[in-house]
């Protein structure tokens, strides 16, 4: 069967765990199964809750590259007088009562301005496989081409080049070179010289098990060299 692979790396990324509250958002330390279906069916031009089925089907391997650190975001948001406006109106007409400035909108549901803290994911790199039985050309065409702009978890962290890195055989992610740029330099702690060792894991196992694996570690653009040998644009 054959894989798409695509690269998800950015200088910021969210995969948000549920809501402690409405302003604090914590991110998952890696994509889950649901943000990368999610990705697949924007890109295939699904709206949200009208997926087609298939699309919880797909397999989903993630490799991490590297791992990233976790950075927390700070900031207010205010309600715009614009917003309050428009809420203004919708209150009465929805409710037919007076409207109260209680009913102000916002992230801690008060009606002034709210504190809003998030984590990100700095720098992280990971490497998917996808693989479909019968839409994997499909997934390829649509991941390449989306009709809806791709992002990682907000609409303001798009992926860095390259994004798509083409498809081949199942299986590769054991053994497809990752960037030296994301590495220490020299040899590993076990003596094999060029390699480093990485995590994979299986999104569609409810586990989630992590498997190591080594790899060799090149620099970028023989990186790209390499990725272009074992698979096709």
């Amino acid at each position: 069967m054959t894989s798409t692979y695509i690269r998800l790396a950015a200088p910021l990324q969210s995969w948000a765990t549920a809501r402690v509250s409405g302003n604090i958002v914590h991110t998952e330390s890696i994509p889950s199964r649901s943000a990368l279906c999610g990705l697949i069916a924007s890109s295939c031009g699904f709206n949200r809750n009208a997926w087609a089925e298939w699309i919880h089907e797909v397999d989903l391997t993630l490799r991490l590259d590297n791992a990233g650190t976790l950075v927390d975001d700070f900031h207010t948001i205010g309600p715009r007088n614009e917003d309050i406006e428009f809420q203004q109106r919708f209150w009465t007409l929805t409710t037919g009562k007076k409207w109260s400035k209680n009913g102000i909108l916002t992230p801690d549901a008060r009606a002034g301005t709210s504190i809003v803290n998030r984590t990100y994911l700095a720098h992280a790199t990971f490497l998917a496989e996808i693989s479909h039985p019968v839409q994997g050309e499909r997934i390829y065409k649509a991941l390449r081409n989306p009709v809806f702009t791709n992002y990682l978890g907000k609409k303001a962290f798009a992926p860095t080049f390259p994004f798509v890195l083409g498809k081949g055989p199942a299986g590769l992610l054991q053994t497809l070179p990752t960037c030296a740029d994301n590495h220490f330099e020299g040899d590993t702690p076990d003596g094999t010289e060029g390699t480093v060792p990485l995590q994979l894991v299986d999104l569609d196992d409810s586990t989630q098990k992590y498997q190591r694996v080594w790899v060799r570690a090149l620099p970028k653009d023989q990186w790209l060299e390499q990725i272009r040998k074992h698979l096709t644009l």
